[in-house]
């Protein structure tokens, strides 16, 4: 287990402190411009420039063959023009596009319904180029058993054989191109220590950063928000760094990490 560090103030600032190709992972969840909280942008072009900034210091700071995992609204432009940004001006190569699935919250009543209910965010992963050296991708397969049901479990292990064998629980499997894990819902555990409009699951985190990190690696959140990413970062032994401007959230943070037993300096 690691310590935290989180800063309190602009990311765009606090992350041009940050050595450059020093970072094996960022985690992006940037404002997505729905209107939450009543918080909205004047202009795209605000926007995309406001974007192009904190971009541009985290792609600088990421090791080649590291990933940049980017989380965006499904109802909005801004991760497609992000996309964009990385791609084209900043040579980042685009991986995969990875939705985040749940089927929690309450839906309009059919009769009222004019578009579809909303129930993936998009997660999009970008890698840093190696310009043909030696740096490799991390990509750590994850437990079998978070894909297969209790039945499938019990037959192959009592039998090691059918569907699953033995060895398939062993060996484990990759992870597939969408992520199927449930939000923090109001009576969660980690809803508890305060309100925060996007609470990423930890189950969520973890599975992201056993993924594409390894322990011991650096991990770079540029919006700490509720602090989830930066908790399970700590929590898995890896070092982690996040930037939050709201003094409430920071709070928030404080909180969750004293309920995890957890070490986070805030500076």
């Amino acid at each position: 287990m690691k310590r935290a560090r989180l800063e309190h103030g602009d990311a765009e600032e606090g992350i041009k402190t940050i050595e450059s190709e020093s970072v094996d992972l960022v985690i992006a969840d940037p404002p997505y411009d729905i209107g939450v909280g009543g918080v909205k942008w004047d202009s795209i072009p605000n926007y995309m420039a406001f974007a192009k900034s904190w971009l541009t210091e985290c792609v600088r700071c990421l090791r080649p063959g590291g990933a940049l995992l980017l989380y965006g609204s499904p109802c909005r432009m801004w991760i497609s023009r992000m996309s964009v940004l990385l791609v084209d001006e900043m040579r980042m190569r685009m991986v995969q596009d990875i939705p985040w699935v749940y089927t929690q919250g309450g839906d309009a009543r059919l009769e009222n319904m004019k578009e579809y209910a909303v129930r993936h965010e998009r997660l999009v992963w970008f890698e840093k180029p190696t310009n043909g050296e030696s740096f490799t991708r991390t990509f750590n397969p994850m437990p079998a058993a978070e894909h297969y049901t209790e039945e499938d479990r019990a037959v192959a292990l009592a039998k090691g054989k059918g569907r699953v064998t033995s060895e398939a629980l062993d060996r484990g499997r990759p992870p597939r191109t969408f992520i199927d894990i449930p939000r923090e819902n109001s009576r969660s555990k980690e809803r508890s220590y305060g309100k925060h409009p996007s609470m990423k699951p930890l189950a969520l985190c973890e599975r992201l950063i056993r993924v594409h990190s390894n322990e011991g690696d650096c991990v770079l959140v540029p919006f700490a928000g509720s602090g989830s990413e930066l908790l399970v970062a700590s929590k898995l032994g890896r070092h982690a760094t996040g930037y939050e401007l709201c003094d409430q959230y920071i709070e928030l943070c404080k909180r969750r990490f004293d309920g995890h037993g957890v070490g986070v300096d805030v500076v």
